[in-house]
C-alpha cells in the first residue's frame, strides 16, 4: 500500500480548473488497489468537505482534510507521520517536503505546471524539481525545458467524463437571441486576451453570432462590458458569471463554437479548458499557447490560428459557419480524442510514477 499525503496551499471551494486537477487525481489515484490518499488543505476553506466535493463533481469518497483558518505545512508535517509519499504541486512547498524526507524519511513527487513565466521563481520551481525524487509534468514540451534525471511522467493537467456533456442548458433566459450561432467563452482572462474577442466580434459583424462569457469574475465582467461598448457591440454578448464546475458542461454543450484565445507561449501554457471544450463535441478555435498543439490537431479535431489576431479568429469561425461538414466532423473527433484524456489515465500514470519512487 503506497500512503499519499497530497498537500496543497489552494482554497479548493474556488471554482478554478487546478482545484478539480487536484480534487479529481485524488480521486481517481485513490481507487487504485494499492493507493491511499489524503488531500490537505493549509488554506482556511470558507465550505464543509462535503460542499467542496459536492460542486467540484466528485461521486466517491474522497479523504480530505480542511479547516477554516490557515496553517502551518512545517507544523502539520511535524505532526503526521502516516504517509509514503508527499505529493504537491506549489513549488513553495518544497521546503517542508524536504523536511519530510530528510527528518521523516518520505518520499517526495512534485507535480510541474510552471517555468519561466514565473520569472524571479524561476531557480525555485528548478529547484523543487531537482530536489524531488519524482515529478509528473502537464505537457511533453515542459518535461523537455527541465530534462529531469529523475523518474518522471507526462499527464494531461485536465481531463473529462464524457456522460457529463450530453445535455446542454438553455441560455434563452440569459438574454441569448434565438437563432443566433453561440460562440462561447469559458473561465476568467488571466493569461487570455479579451481583445482578440471583441475584434472577432468587430469582423463578424454581419454574422448573426453571439457571444456568450461563462464564469467570468466582476473585474472580468467589467472589462468585458467597457471594451464591448467601445467597440459598438452591445446587445451582441452575455456574461454569466462564476458557475459551480459540475454545471459548465451544459454551457459548453449549449454553444456552437467554442474559442480559447491563450495569450501565453511557455513550455507548460496549455489551456486545461480545452479537454471540456474536446467533450462537448464542438468545434474550436484556439491560439496554439506553449503547448496546446499536444492535443489540438489543426483542421483535424479543432484549429490553430497562428497568431493572437481577432481577424484570424473571425475568419475562422466564418469557414465553421460556411462548411456544416467540416464543422461537424471536427465537432466529432473533438470528443473522440477527448477518450484518451479520461481521469482513469491519468491516475494510473501517476500510480506507475508512484511505484518507481518507491522502489528506488
Amino acid at each position: 500500500m503506497i500512503r499519499v499525503l497530497y498537500l496543497t496551499r489552494t482554497k479548493l471551494a474556488l471554482s478554478r480548473a487546478h482545484t478539480i486537477n487536484i480534487l479529481k487525481t485524488a480521486q481517481y489515484l485513490a481507487q487504485e488497489p494499492s493507493v491511499r490518499v489524503l488531500v490537505v488543505s493549509l488554506a482556511g476553506e470558507s465550505r464543509a468537505v462535503d460542499q467542496i466535493l459536492r460542486d467540484k463533481g466528485i461521486n466517491s469518497p474522497v479523504s480530505l482534510n480542511v479547516l477554516p483558518k490557515k496553517r502551518s505545512a512545517l507544523w502539520y508535517l511535524v505532526r503526521t507521520t502516516n504517509y509514503d509519499v508527499l505529493y504537491f504541486r506549489d513549488p513553495w512547498l518544497v521546503f517542508p517536503a524536504l523536511f519530510a524526507r530528510l527528518v521523516g524519511g518520505k518520499k517526495i513527487v512534485f507535480e510541474v505546471h510552471g517555468s519561466y513565466e514565473w520569472r524571479f521563481l524561476l531557480p525555485l520551481w528548478h529547484f523543487a524539481v531537482r530536489a524531488s525524487d519524482g515529478a509528473v509534468f502537464i505537457t511533453k514540451k515542459l518535461a523537455q525545458y527541465y530534462h529531469s534525471k529523475k523518474p518522471y511522467v507526462v499527464a494531461p493537467t485536465n481531463a473529462v467524463t464524457l456522460e457529463a456533456y450530453s445535455t446542454p442548458i438553455d441560455l434563452a433566459p440569459v438574454g441569448v437571441p434565438d437563432g443566433s450561432v453561440v460562440i462561447m467563452y469559458v473561465g476568467s482572462f488571466l493569461w487570455y486576451s479579451i481583445d482578440v474577442l471583441v475584434g472577432m466580434m468587430q469582423e463578424l459583424r454581419g454574422e448573426k453570432v453571439h457571444l456568450v462569457f461563462v464564469g467570468s469574475t466582476a473585474d472580468d465582467e467589467k472589462m468585458i462590458s467597457e471594451k464591448m461598448k467601445k467597440a459598438e457591440l452591445e446587445g451582441r454578448y452575455t456574461v454569466i458569471r462564476r458557475v459551480v464546475p459540475v454545471e459548465v458542461s451544459k454551457y459548453l454543450c449549449a454553444a456552437d463554437i467554442l474559442v480559447n484565445p491563450l495569450a501565453t507561449d511557455y513550455p507548460g501554457s496549455i489551456s486545461s479548458k480545452l479537454y471540456e471544450y474536446l467533450a462537448a463535441g464542438k468545434p474550436i478555435i484556439t491560439t496554439l499557447g506553449g503547448a496546446n498543439d499536444e492535443i489540438i490537431i489543426d483542421n483535424e479535431n479543432g484549429i490553430i490560428v497562428r497568431e493572437l489576431n481577432g481577424k484570424l479568429f473571425a475568419q475562422a469561425a466564418l469557414k465553421v459557419l460556411r462548411d456544416k461538414k467540416f464543422a461537424t466532423r471536427i465537432g466529432e473527433a473533438a470528443r473522440f480524442s477527448t477518450r484518451q484524456y479520461t481521469w482513469e489515465a491519468r491516475a494510473k500514470s501517476i500510480h506507475g510514477l508512484l511505484e518507481k519512487v518507491m522502489r528506488a
